[in-house]
């Protein structure tokens, strides 16, 4: 018995947000399908986990070696070491049962049917002009928010440490307890619901331990329930990310934020998602819910916060475009080998250069000018001040991109909170009065209104209180920032304040 202290807790976790747990599968209806058990039902893998609790306490040496250290193959004075730490999947449960192994027999039932076709999140990219961005048009399958999952956690010693077993569950009751891709899309979001953890001592427990079944669906005997400790002396627990709360109303104006499908009424429907409520029996209640995603808030508040960069940096459109033309034209006739140019010294050297000359100054006059290019370091994420707030994706293997400080949730109006009406558009010929005949004139959308709805920004807290950053936020919350789609049309109009 080398490892004569066994700390384990069994943890069931509830998911804040939907969860995005990708998986390398293909699949024709969609780009990122999550990963999935025998059974066919989401899972999350207990490397996740593991990678975070990794993350999370950098500086433990319960973990082990790093997964890409080294070892030289024969060199025996460089040791290798095993974690310490053994976490298993974490499965799914349904209020009533944990689905561990392979089972069948209940495939009827409503909720393994809902797992069989989980929501699928459209995401596109918008640039400065307020047009998508070719190539970043993609779908994302997510599992549903309020999705319970249990797992075990297993710590391994050979001397009593209680405090390094504290810290480790202290871990997962943090608020950045984060799981899956997409954190700084407002996705993967984890809460504990219930913590079960206990201490053997063996050989004294040998028997207790022996008798543990590795079953989930049974208690651990004689365990306490942990929720947490408190870290100061107002009995308040400090958290990894600052969080900030604002009310927000579209009662004078409508959103529509499209779902890229019509339904029975309308061509252009708004995005809804089912969700997971639990009753106090923890029975699973299904709801449904209009979402106005946190990234389409996100992407409205960094095109604008890149307008008050500018601006206080002094930076405008005339003083990008001054002298622009001329320096593409010297890059140009650089690239062609033109501004060392040197005359012939005999009549035919100079005919051949002539014909030379007369296609590549052709070349130059018919040459256009990529202006995109010109603003692309000051209105996209290449803005040092915009990516340090937002992040920036990898630009090839050399470019290490940039984390994002910044989590944006998405907003969810269920059921009851919001009005949708129905608009319907038809194309006027201006000289008879009468609707245009061709395809594509007469079309129907939908949009809604409501009166209160939540938003919640989390981050770090040098990042909420950026001054640009708070004047973009100011704009969204007195109606100068419009959301969702169609705002040319005065839909989009939010006015909000801070609550907390």
């Amino acid at each position: 018995m080398k490892y004569k202290y066994r700390y384990i807790a069994r943890f069931l976790i509830e998911a804040k947000t939907p969860l995005a747990i990708g998986t390398d599968s293909l699949m024709l209806e969609q780009d990122n399908p999550v990963q999935r058990d025998f059974n066919g039902l989401p899972f999350i893998p207990s490397t996740g986990i593991t990678g975070f609790l990794r993350q999370k306490l950098s500086g433990s040496t319960l973990f082990g070696d790093e997964p890409d250290r080294e070892i030289p193959v024969g060199n025996e004075e460089i040791q290798a070491k095993g974690s310490h730490v053994i976490v298993s999947d974490a499965f799914l449960f349904d209020g009533e049962r944990v689905y561990q192994t392979l089972d069948t027999s209940k495939l009827e039932e409503v909720f393994r049917h809902k797992y069989e076709n989980l929501p699928i999140r459209p995401h596109v990219a918008i640039d400065h002009r307020g047009a998508a961005i070719d190539g970043r048009l993609y779908d994302q399958e997510v599992v549903y928010k309020g999705s319970r999952f249990k797992f075990e956690l297993l710590l391994e010693l050979e001397e009593e440490n209680d405090k390094e077993w504290k810290d480790i569950l202290n871990a997962f009751h943090d608020n950045d307890f984060y799981l899956g891709s997409g954190q700084y899309d407002g996705l993967g979001e984890i809460k504990v619901i219930e913590c079960q953890e206990r201490k053997y001592v063996l050989p004294k427990d040998l028997d207790a331990w022996l008798d543990l079944s590795v079953d989930l669906n049974f208690p651990i005997p004689e365990s306490n329930s942990y929720s947490g400790v408190k870290k100061n002396k107002e009995d308040e627990p400090e958290y990894a990310f600052e969080s900030k709360k604002y009310e927000l109303s579209a009662a004078d104006s409508f959103i529509h934020l499209g779902s890229g499908y019509g339904d029975y009424e309308t061509d252009d429907a708004n995005y809804q998602e089912e969700f997971i409520c639990w009753d106090e029996e923890k029975k699973p209640i299904w709801k449904n819910a209009i979402v106005v995603p946190g990234t389409s808030i996100k992407g409205a508040l960094a095109h604008r916060m890149a307008f008050y960069v500018n601006k206080s940096n002094g930076i405008t459109i005339e003083g990008i475009l001054e002298g622009a033309e001329e320096q593409l034209v010297n890059e140009k006739l650089t690239s062609l080998g033109l501004n060392d140019f040197v005359p012939g010294d005999t009549i035919e050297e100079l005919e051949k250069q002539k014909e030379t000359l007369e296609k590549q100054l052709e070349e130059v006059k018919a040459m256009s000018f990529d202006l995109d290019n010109l603003y692309e370091d000051f209105v996209t994420r290449e803005n040092e001040d915009l990516a340090n707030v937002f992040g920036k994706a990898k630009k090839g293997e050399e470019d290490q991109g940039k984390t994002g400080k910044v989590i944006i949730k998405d907003i969810w109006i269920k059921e009851g909170d919001y009005q949708e009406l129905l608009f319907m558009h038809n194309k006027i010929d201006r000289y008879t009065g009468g609707t245009v005949d061709t395809e594509g004139a007469l079309f129907s959308e939908k949009a809604f209104t409501f009166d209160s709805a939540q938003l919640e920004i989390k981050g770090d807290i040098n990042v909420l209180e950026n001054e640009n950053f708070k004047k973009a936020l100011a704009d969204l919350l007195n109606g100068r920032l419009p959301i969702g789609g169609k705002v040319s049309r005065g839909h989009g109009i939010l006015t909000g304040k801070e609550i907390a």
